[in-house]
């Protein structure tokens, strides 16, 4: 059970390791495909004309368009002032789609109705019926037309209730959302009907942003390499059509933050297993080498009647790899379904997750089979060889005790010095050298896992403390009109030493510093 115990823990965690980034790849692939998520986000300093989406559209490995209406906002609910990021379409997207969690998805006939992405980290958690009023400051949009700039109404309506709450695969990360307004957190992300957008005078409704989706992208998973290198080719052709900026899904915070996220696990894969792997042929070696002493007598009778040694060995082969088949069959199963989904759980305070596909790396798996069978089959034969090399009359005998000898530790002055107790154990280290290194190796690979892990914890708290006491090197952003210096309140709040200290300005932000 030890021998079999231990193979379990080791293969299994090897095997739960390796295919965890996959299963999480393949995960949200197919999340991806059913909800059509973008290959590439366009945008420009202006509007969008027909010509630019007839152009979009032409690139050959363009599968589908999506124009759209986006834009950033300052809302009122319920008498505070939130950062809201507005999207608007004439119809329910066919790309980036939305699935519905609470209440009802837009008819796209009513303006005033809005469906709320589920929040993340900084978002306030939306309500079903919540009213939402455009500010004043937010009302209006500036645009240049015949050489001029005129200041036009952004909405045909400036008041919104939340119809619904929907996941999108453009945002199901916990982290923050910038934006350029306000504290520069988004707080609420809503979608819309474009017949809340107001007509500007020769563009009508205005196309700020363009979601595209490139042809056979179904065909790789996520978050590798492979579909990286073949939207890099997409991605050029995008550029040489035009004047806009081509965004790939590495500048969404969600994507670019999983991708990361899901390749530290492939990286731990790496190194862990080595560990349970070596302590599980050391449990077997020890497991072995006290069975075979234990029946010298038994081992001594049968090679006196004749039997040879491969015979005799036979036993104890088929005893440890029995032990490590049964390991290896409880280890498979384990380690595809118990770490995977422990750690996709884990995941699941920085994403909203979908559904969890399982994945199998048959040739690792064959791998991790082979080598424990092997790595067993070669202690087994090494435990048996010392004593089945003796003749049948010396195995009959009880095994002689080591003789006690001098060691090198007995020419040093301090030797004298150390009790007898110490003395004795020091003896027996250098005479059972085998005991005292596997003994060694045993407790240094545990010890290297717990040191590892705790590494690993230490290292997260450092850049967390890195991050907030010397990158930001602020407690709090004030926001405020451009003439700050003339407003008596702000003066006055600035220049209370005891419990702040202006740190910087940069434009129209103040950075302080609380005491």
């Amino acid at each position: 059970m030890a021998i079999a115990g231990i193979i379990a823990l080791g293969v299994a965690f090897l095997i739960g390791l390796t295919v965890s980034t996959p299963d999480i790849k393949k995960s949200f692939t197919e999340y991806f495909i059913q909800s059509n998520l973008a290959d590439f986000s366009l945008r420009s300093e202006s509007a969008f004309s027909e010509e630019d989406l007839e152009r979009i559209n032409g690139v050959d490995e363009v599968e589908d368009v999506l124009p759209l209406f986006s834009y950033d906002v300052t809302c009122e609910v319920k008498g505070k002032e939130y950062n809201v990021r507005f999207y608007a379409t004439d119809e329910a997207p066919n790309i980036n789609k939305l699935t519905l969690e609470s209440g009802e998805m837009l008819d796209y006939e009513t303006a005033s109705q809005v469906v709320a992405i589920t929040p993340f980290a900084s978002m306030e958690v939306p309500e079903l019926g919540d009213k939402l009023v455009v500010t004043e400051d937010s009302r209006n949009l500036t645009v240049e037309m015949f050489g001029r700039e005129f200041s036009v109404p952004l909405f045909d309506t400036y008041e919104f209730e939340i119809m619904g709450t929907a996941t999108s695969p453009s945002y199901y990360s916990f982290f923050d959302e910038t934006c350029l307004i306000g504290d520069g957190k988004v707080d609420y992300i809503l979608f819309a009907d474009l017949s809340a957008i107001a007509d500007i005078p020769t563009i009508g409704k205005m196309t700020t942003e363009v979601w595209v989706t490139a042809e056979d992208t179904a065909k790789y998973t996520a978050l590798t390499q492979d579909y990286d290198k073949y939207i890099r080719g997409v991605e050029e052709d995008l550029n040489d059509a035009g004047d806009w900026y081509v965004l790939n899904r590495k500048t969404n915070l969600s994507y670019y933050s999983l991708s990361m996220n899901a390749d530290k696990v492939a990286n731990v894969a790496t190194v862990f297993p080595i560990f349970f792997i070596a302590v599980a042929a050391l449990v077997a070696f020890s497991t072995i080498v006290r069975m075979v002493d234990e029946d010298r007598s038994q081992i001594g009778t049968l090679r006196s009647l004749g039997y040879s040694g491969s015979a005799i060995a036979s036993k104890y082969i088929f005893y440890g790899l029995s032990a490590c088949i049964l390991g290896l069959l409880l280890a498979v199963p384990l380690g595809l379904t118990i770490l995977p989904i422990v750690i996709w759980n884990a995941y699941g305070s920085m994403y909203t997750l979908p559904a969890f596909h399982f994945t199998a790396d048959f040739a690792m798996i064959g791998i991790c089979s082979a080598v424990s069978i092997v790595a067993t089959l070669l202690v087994t034969i090494i435990a048996c060889a010392s004593s089945l090399k003796e003749t049948p009359a010396s195995i009959l005998q009880p095994r002689a005790p080591k003789p006690g000898k001098r060691i090198l530790l007995e020419r040093l002055p301090f030797w004298g010095l150390l009790p007898f107790k110490h003395k004795a154990s020091l003896r027996n280290v250098f005479r059972f050298k085998r005991n005292f290194l596997m003994t060694v190796l045993a407790v240094a690979g545990c010890g290297a896992l717990i040191i590892a892990g705790m590494g690993m914890l230490n290292s997260v708290a450092a850049v967390t403390d890195l991050q907030f006491n010397e990158i930001y090197s602020y407690d709090l952003t004030i926001g405020v009109s451009s003439d700050y210096a003339e407003s008596a309140e702000l003066s006055e709040f600035l220049s209370d030493k005891k419990y702040m200290e202006v740190r910087k300005e940069r434009g129209s932000i103040i950075v302080v510093n609380l005491n």
